[in-house]
């Protein structure tokens, strides 16, 4: 259960992060510039709480910092085809499609980690995805940035795996270290020519607010994967759409309308399926 409260409030960080990067996209911002924030203030502030991270990071074996590697060089995907969405498409809709996450991890957690994804998981993930299929209401016009959030949602399903896979024998301040550090190093050649620069004080803050409330964000969603399996938590990321929904209604006016409101009703009730059969275990 603390395992499933913490990756709960990961993601309700989560969705103020992505609140955040559309308000900026919005401002003329361009999605890469507002990435590489994100993760130059992560790496900041993971680096400031150890700084022999660095050195521990390349210590660790070279499988392991292969497999940390590659974890943040998806999560740094993910965050860049997600802004690109973001700057096209309501937070509700990116949401949507963010929700077929975790049936990416339910799949692949088998053979990748051996663990045991039984009927109560799958049936959570399939009521989850007939609710946000609903809330997408499929009748809508097609955009292509909706591919850019499905990339992003596949992305995350790798670093989610990989998060599972490494949390019990990698510290948490490594693994936050080297998300910013991967993140920052591979954005940072495409601002060469892509850079604006801030226009105000409250601009600055909301780019250094990105980096803050990712590293809060990912210091709890990677402790909640040290203690729990990955398709256990999968499901509470259907929560992420009622986040976003506040964000997209206080911050952008949008109004879910009632078909959103019953798709999400669903996708919440897969959550609380898993909570319920954990309490039964």
């Amino acid at each position: 259960m603390r395992g499933i409260g913490m990756v709960c409030l990961a993601f309700a960080i989560f969705s103020s992060v992505d609140a955040n990067a559309k308000w900026l996209a919005t401002a003329g911002y361009l999605p890469v510039q507002i990435a590489f924030m994100r993760y130059a203030g992560q790496f900041s502030l993971g680096i400031s709480t150890s700084l022999t991270d660095i050195k521990r990071f390349f210590l660790l074996g070279k499988e392991t910092t292969l497999l940390v590697t590659v974890r943040g060089s998806m999560l740094a995907a993910a965050t860049v085809f997600n802004f690109i969405a973001l700057s096209h498409l309501p937070l509700t809709t990116t949401a949507v499609i963010m929700f077929s996450s975790p049936l990416w991890v339910c799949a692949l957690s088998g053979p990748i980690l051996g663990e045991k994804v039984g009927i109560w998981r799958w049936s959570a993930v399939v009521i989850g995805l007939i609710g946000v299929a609903i809330a997408a209401q499929p009748g809508t016009q097609f955009h292509w940035a909706m591919l850019a959030s499905l990339a992003a949602a596949l992305a995350f399903a790798c670093y989610s795996i990989l998060s599972r896979q490494l949390a019990p024998r990698v510290d948490s301040s490594i693994l936050q270290m080297s998300t910013g550090l991967i993140g920052t190093i591979i954005l940072a050649p495409f601002l060469l020519s892509n850079w604006i620069w801030p226009q105000s004080i409250e601009v600055w803050l909301l780019f250094l607010a990105l980096g803050l409330c990712a590293w809060a964000g990912h210091e709890l969603y990677i402790r909640a994967h040290a203690i729990v399996e990955a398709s256990t938590l999968s499901p509470f990321g259907y929560l992420l759409f009622v986040f976003m929904g506040t964000w997209g209604f206080v911050l952008f006016g949008h109004i879910p309308n009632q078909t959103t409101i019953i798709g999400a009703a669903l996708a919440v009730s897969a959550g609380v399926i898993i909570w319920w059969r954990e309490l039964q275990t």
